[in-house]
């Protein structure tokens, strides 16, 4: 028994036998082949966008990465920034003579405590515990406020930002 396959041309069928093809045994294993192969490759396609989506994942996880890296350098570089202006701050009012006498030496450690009772000195409030003292060293030493704050804002306008 041979395959007889009809093609249509203009409307006009033709007869053509397929030579190998002499039973409905090998067609229909011919067939299965065929049905084996397309499920085979529809996992293979499946697999291959699973593929594609797993390095759409990494990349953008990549791109995450020196984002993250670039974040890390800004902040190494403001905090690295940040450090010099605070020993600037500290270099230059080291530098005031009016200012009064403080319990500890200025320090790049101490700068927000020293601010902070600087602060509370030209407001006239009291900084440690009411104690009657202005905070600044000393024993309730009387300061000219406007005059440290003279003193402070000309010491500071040196400092370059």
């Amino acid at each position: 028994m041979s395959l007889i396959i009809i093609i249509s041309v203009i409307q006009t069928p033709i007869f053509c036998k397929i030579p190998g093809l002499e039973n409905d045994e090998e067609i229909r294993g011919l067939e299965q082949d065929i049905k084996t192969i397309q499920e085979e490759n529809a996992k293979l396609e499946s697999q291959m966008e699973a593929l594609r989506s797993d390095i759409n994942d990494i990349e953008a996880a990549t791109s995450m990465d020196i984002n993250c890296s670039e974040l890390e350098e800004q902040t190494s570089k403001l905090n690295d920034y940040l450090a010099s202006l605070r020993n600037s701050v500290v270099s230059h009012l080291r530098e005031v003579p009016s200012l009064p006498d403080m319990a500890e030496p200025l320090e790049e450690g101490n700068v927000e405590s020293f601010l902070q009772k600087l602060r509370g000195c030209v407001v006239g409030e009291s900084t440690e515990n009411h104690s009657g003292t202005n905070g600044l060293g000393g024993s309730g030493n009387s300061i000219d406020s406007k005059a440290v704050c003279e003193a402070v804002k000309q010491a500071l306008t040196g400092i370059e930002v």
